[in-house]
């Protein structure tokens, strides 16, 4: 992940930028659950459509949002879930999940996948509910689209911002509902960032920090994972050493209860024992080493960035629907905070979607007309301020995947 700033003299706002290199896999269950409505319809005598609490209401069939209640209902897990809202302390509203507490055992039979559950409420933070075409909406009084539509966040609240043109120029809004206006958000409820402005900063991250020639010294110093990279290996290692040992005593265990001819009662008891907390103990390891693997497997790797070609890219120059393309291939996210003025940028490359990254960027810089030629005179590209060649940045880091770093970086 990169943190950094910049600062306009027009708008003096600034702009942080992130890369985060992501390995977290896609939640297919929750796009299958999309259809699941129409699945349980062909069969609504084994699958009977829910009925509401006023019958007269009902539909007769599933719904997506039938499918979507019975998914982010946590007593659907087979768990009891209490805390779920602050009776008291927080007005009856909604707690947020991490302080919810849970059965630890199921305490009846489950309906879904406590995984599934999981992923739904992952995929619900995003509110992924946006159409994704380009173009202006069908709506008769449209009158315009907005080239950030569904990429732009309100850092405050989390919700997506929707566009509004005001006299020529087109902006951001961010207008919460009253009642879900959460601490530190503007008093007012709304406010509004300029689009011109947000192109503006996104240029400077794509062209310096993902596309341009010294994008590696920008995002990583080796040196600065090399210590942790070492310790986390040191510790698969160690707990595997565990496992063998482990598993060297159980069987040692066995073998001395074997070499006795008649052991009595209180030895057998004894023995017993001591296996049941080895089992519980390799258990335990065997439990710790599966959780330091995955971590291992979604460590971030910076070089995949080199899989993106090189070259200078303006978003507001190109087509809508390619610069849309160009987003959704890189996981554009954006995020405008307003109360510190700060915009940031972040992208995501995983393994599965770098070929279709590469292919869709490759095929938005050609068609932008070339800018290193002025007047037949080739220009020699400078880096950024404080980077050379090879050279590594210790003011920039890549964090694990999902962990963002909201620190102010140095001014560029």
């Amino acid at each position: 992940m990169i943190s950094a700033n910049i600062r306009t003299a027009r708008s003096r706002s600034s702009c942080g930028y992130f890369f985060e290199l992501d390995t977290t896999p896609s939640f297919t269950e929750v796009e299958v659950s999309r259809h699941s409505g129409a699945v349980h319809n062909l069969d609504l005598t084994t699958n009977a459509a829910p009925v509401p609490v006023d019958p007269n209401a009902a539909v007769g069939r599933w719904t997506w949002s039938n499918v979507a209640g019975v998914l982010s209902n946590p007593k659907y897990t087979g768990h009891q879930v209490w805390n779920r809202r602050g009776r008291k302390s927080n007005k009856n509203q909604a707690n947020p999940i991490s302080e919810w507490v849970w059965s630890e055992k199921p305490v009846h039979e489950p309906l879904v996948d406590l995984d599934l559950f999981v992923a739904v409420q992952e995929r619900g933070k995003t509110r992924d509910n946006s159409r994704r075409g380009a173009g202006a909406n069908s709506h008769p009084q449209t009158k315009r689209s907005y080239r950030f539509r569904s990429h732009l966040y309100c850092d405050l609240c989390n919700r997506r911002m929707f566009g509004k043109t005001r006299r020529v120029a087109a902006y951001y809004v961010c207008a919460a509902k009253k009642g879900y206006i959460p601490e530190g958000h503007p008093t007012g409820g709304s406010f509004f960032v300029r689009e011109d402005d947000i192109s503006e900063h996104l240029n400077t991250f794509l062209n310096q920090h993902v596309f341009g020639d010294y994008r590696r010294a920008l995002l990583t110093n080796a040196n600065l994972h090399t210590h942790a990279e070492t310790e986390h290996t040191q510790r698969i290692t160690a707990l595997r050493h565990g496992i063998t040992d482990t598993e060297t005593k159980i069987k040692r265990l066995v073998r001395s209860l074997e070499l006795v001819d008649e052991p009595d009662q209180d030895l057998i008891r004894d023995i017993s024992e001591r296996r049941a907390q080895l089992r519980d103990h390799l258990a335990d390891l065997q439990a710790q080493l599966a959780d330091a693997e995955t971590q291992q497997q979604q460590q971030p790797n910076p070089t995949l960035i080199d899989a993106l070609p090189t070259g200078e890219i303006r978003i507001d120059q190109l087509p809508e629907h390619i610069a849309r393309d160009v987003y959704q291939a890189l996981q554009l996210e954006i995020r405008y905070n307003k109360t510190a003025n700060r915009v940031r940028y972040r992208i995501t490359l995983t393994g599965a979607t770098l070929n279709h990254a590469h292919r869709t960027t490759s095929t938005a810089m050609a068609l932008q007309p070339r800018t290193d030629q002025i007047g037949g005179t080739c220009q020699t590209k400078q880096p950024p301020p404080g980077t050379a060649p090879g050279k590594s940045v210790p003011m920039f880091t890549v964090p694990p995947a999902g962990h963002c770093e909201h620190g102010n970086g140095p001014d560029l």
